[in-house]
C-alpha cells in the first residue's frame, strides 16, 4: 500500500469516547473518479480524500464496481490510472493517507468462467471484495458464488450483507458464509441508521454476534454518501464497544493489507 445508538450520554460525550482512538483503514470506497457510480470528477475524489483525513482514515482501498468478466485487463488499466493520479495528488497536497487498489466484484453466473479474478484482489492480497444484487434473490446463490471464489484460492469479503434484505429472514445464511471461509464487511452508514432501522438492526446483529469482520464506508460522494466515520460511529448501537470498532475498522483491515490470515 502506498503512500451508537444514543444512550443517555450527550453527543459530545459519545464523540469523546470514539474520536481520540479513531483510526481506520477503509477497505471499501468508490473514490476513483469517472469509473463507476462513485466520484464523478477529480474534485469529487479530492473531497473524499480530505474527508477521510479529517476522520482519521489512514488508508483507503479504491474498490470500483466490476461486473464485466471479459474485460479484467481493461478494468485494471483504467483503475490503476486513476489510482496513480490520486497518489500524485496526495503527494502534492502532503496528505497523511495511503491509497491502494481493489474492486467490488459483482458475483453472478460469470464467476464460473475461467476468468482470473486475482488482479482485482485488495492490495495484491488473497482477499476479494464481492457483492450480490440488491434485488430479491435466493440466498443459496450467495453460498454457491462464494464457494466458487474460495475454489480459486481467494477469500471473498462479502460487501454490506445487511443490505441484502433476503438475508434478514434467513438467519443462517450469514453464518454459513462465515463457516465456509467467507468474511463479512458491514457499512458504517448502515450501523448509523442511514439505511433505515431494519438494516441498522441486522448490521448491529452481525457485529454483536461477531459474524462481521470489517466495517467500511462504501463512500461514493463527500456530499451524499460520505466517508464520515466519526459521525457514523456516534450513532452506532451503544453495545458496540470501542474495542469492537478498532478491530473492525483497523486491526482486521490491516491483516488484509498484509495478506495475513484472519
Amino acid at each position: 500500500l502506498k503512500s451508537a445508538k444514543a444512550s443517555g450520554k450527550s453527543k459530545q460525550e459519545r464523540r469523546s469516547n470514539r474520536e481520540p482512538d479513531m483510526k481506520m483503514i477503509d477497505l471499501h470506497c468508490h473514490i476513483l473518479y469517472d469509473i463507476d457510480d462513485g466520484a464523478k470528477t477529480k474534485e469529487d475524489s479530492a473531497a473524499l480524500l480530505h474527508t477521510a483525513v479529517q476522520n482519521g482514515i489512514k488508508a483507503i482501498i479504491a474498490t470500483p464496481h466490476f461486473n464485466d468478466y471479459s474485460a479484467v485487463d481493461e478494468f485494471v488499466a483504467k483503475r490503476d490510472e486513476r489510482v496513480n493520479f490520486l497518489r500524485e495528488f496526495i503527494g502534492e497536497k502532503g496528505l497523511d493517507i495511503g491509497l491502494g487498489a481493489g474492486a467490488e466484484v459483482f458475483l453472478q453466473n460469470d464467476v464460473f468462467s475461467d476468468c482470473d479474478l486475482s488482479p482485482l484482489c485488495i492490495n495484491g492480497s488473497r482477499y476479494l471484495l464481492c457483492e450480490y444484487t440488491l434485488r430479491p434473490f435466493d440466498p443459496k446463490y450467495a453460498v454457491i458464488y462464494a464457494e466458487r471464489v474460495l475454489s480459486m484460492g481467494l477469500v471473498p469479503i462479502i460487501a454490506h450483507p445487511e443490505r441484502y434484505i433476503c438475508f434478514h429472514p434467513e438467519k443462517g445464511v450469514a453464518k454459513e458464509l462465515c463457516d465456509m471461509g467467507a468474511l463479512l464487511q458491514v457499512n458504517a452508514s448502515s450501523l448509523a441508521g442511514r439505511g433505515g432501522d431494519e438494516i441498522k438492526d441486522y448490521a448491529t446483529e452481525l457485529v454483536l454476534s461477531r459474524l462481521a469482520d470489517f466495517v467500511a464506508t462504501d463512500a461514493h460522494s463527500a456530499v451524499s454518501r460520505p466517508n464520515d466515520i466519526i459521525k457514523c460511529a456516534e450513532r452506532f448501537d451503544e453495545r458496540i464497544t470501542s474495542e469492537d470498532i478498532k478491530r473492525l475498522v483497523y486491526k482486521n483491515p490491516l491483516k488484509v493489507l498484509k495478506d495475513e490470515i484472519l
